[in-house]
């Protein structure tokens, strides 16, 4: 699953809280819950936003944490703050 956040809409603490909750919901649907995520890959327009990213995963996601990467992007799509691939397995 991939999902983009846009400017116009919130700030970088709160749209990491979204992505998880539509993520529970994808999962759910395939009898699946956090604790199947096996890696993520975060894009962040701005790197600085990096502190706020690790802690809204520390806070969501179950421990051990999944495999993650972060990439600093000079720009995604749609004037978006952050994207978030998603792989869940079992």
């Amino acid at each position: 699953m991939r999902i983009k956040v846009l400017k116009s809409r919130g700030t970088i603490w709160y749209w990491p809280k979204v992505f998880i909750v539509f993520a529970m919901t994808i999962l759910a649907a395939a009898n699946c819950t956090l604790s199947d995520v096996a890696q993520t890959t975060v894009y962040l327009a701005d790197i600085d936003d990096l502190d706020a990213m690790n802690e809204v995963y520390a806070r969501r996601f179950p421990s051990p944490a999944p495999a993650r990467a972060i990439v600093a992007v000079s720009g995604i799509p749609m004037g978006a703050l952050i994207e978030i691939d998603c792989v869940g397995c079992r």
